[in-house]
């Protein structure tokens, strides 16, 4: 997006423990090769399972009937979320910790009704909630091990999650982080209407672009 290339390249077996993806990036010209790993492969799949069921039982009250095969994949996916997560409450990718990585997988016990300290899972979402809120820098921005082109990707996430988290909770100590990370994203729209990379109004991405606007919708 934005005028960058990407191209996942997948092996003989397309669920198999490596892939390859390059990046064509517009700024330098150069192609970043990225390793992926059955272990990060598994924690996407378990946020888009609690993803899809949330998305499903919006639709409750006009009949639809979750599969039971869906719902144990949900549950299996949650599971493995929370035998993977590390003892500061993050999760690793690629050997670091992302705080866009860290929002998406917390938001998927949201998705199941696991608010921090409530629930099966509650003290995962409530040690995760913690890790997030020591990340939050005074200039509102919520980033820690930047992976990929810059951190503003995973300042929308981590806005969208402490969103989320506010509303369920409305904890002060959340609401004045989030009222922070939110500002900053307002400082940081550029003349177009949309953001980039880094917290600079400068040009814009489609895909960073979304990303602040769901944070700010939330």
């Amino acid at each position: 997006s934005g005028g960058d290339g990407l191209q996942e390249q997948s092996g003989p077996d397309s669920a198999g423990t490596e892939g390859i993806v390059e990046m064509n990036t517009k700024d330098t010209g150069r192609m970043v090769a990225f390793s992926g790993r059955r272990k990060m492969t598994r924690i996407w799949i378990a946020v888009i399972a609690a993803a899809v069921f949330f998305g499903n039982a919006v639709y409750a009250d006009e009949g639809v009937i979750m599969p039971e095969r869906v719902k144990s994949a949900i549950n299996r996916g949650l599971l493995y979320l929370a035998r993977s997560q590390q003892k500061d409450g993050s999760w690793l990718h690629r050997g670091k910790k992302c705080t866009g990585i860290v929002s998406l997988a917390l938001m998927a016990f949201l998705a199941q009704g696991h608010c921090p300290g409530e629930g099966p899972y509650g003290e995962n979402v409530a040690r995760g909630l913690d890790w997030i809120l020591k990340q939050c820098q005074p200039n509102g921005l919520i980033a820690k091990d930047v992976v990929g082109s810059g951190p503003m990707y995973s300042q929308g996430l981590a806005t969208l999650f402490l969103a989320e988290v506010w509303g369920m909770t409305r904890r002060t100590d959340v609401h004045d982080k989030l009222k922070n990370a939110v500002t900053l994203i307002i400082k940081t729209q550029n003349y177009q209407g949309g953001w980039r990379y880094h917290p600079v109004a400068r040009d814009a991405d489609l895909s960073v672009t979304v990303m602040e606007l769901m944070a700010l919708r939330a």
